[in-house]
């Protein structure tokens, strides 16, 4: 939202002094600038004016695009490398110990050490039974 609002701002600042450029150069172009009407240098002056607006609104367009662009940022959650997970009953247990880790080499190992409480040994830990485990294991 902030960072769209600013996008806006950015966007009238750049148009509005688009525009003052452009009537300056109108302005400039007239053949006689000792003789200006009182009218053309009010219109010169209100020129100036919204100049200085148009570079606030800039200014201001560029201060809450880059704000918002860092508070969306810091509000996204983190989609990578939240680590991986492995529920005991997703394996046959009646067990509803969940083991974590950041990769799947951390929860096997992890859910090697929780078999233990179950009663396994060394010996039960199969090629066939640690590929059950790999299969199970899901995302955070």
């Amino acid at each position: 939202m902030i960072k769209s609002l600013g996008k806006l701002f950015i966007i009238i600042g750049l148009v509005t002094f688009g525009f003052v450029a452009l009537f300056f150069w109108l302005i400039g172009q007239s053949e006689n600038l000792a003789n200006l009407s009182i009218g053309t240098a009010l219109f010169s002056t209100v020129l100036i004016v919204v100049f200085a607006v148009s570079v606030a609104f800039f200014i201001l367009g560029m201060i809450l695009y880059f704000v918002g662009k860092r508070i969306t940022r810091n509000q996204r959650p983190e989609t990578r490398n939240q680590g991986r997970m492995l529920a005991c009953r997703d394996v046959g247990m009646d067990c509803d110990h969940i083991v974590y880790g950041k990769n799947d080499a951390e929860v096997l190992e992890n859910a090697k050490k929780h078999a233990i409480t179950h009663g396994f040994t060394e010996k039960d830990l199969t090629e066939q039974f640690l590929n059950r485990l790999k299969s199970a294991i899901k995302d955070k």
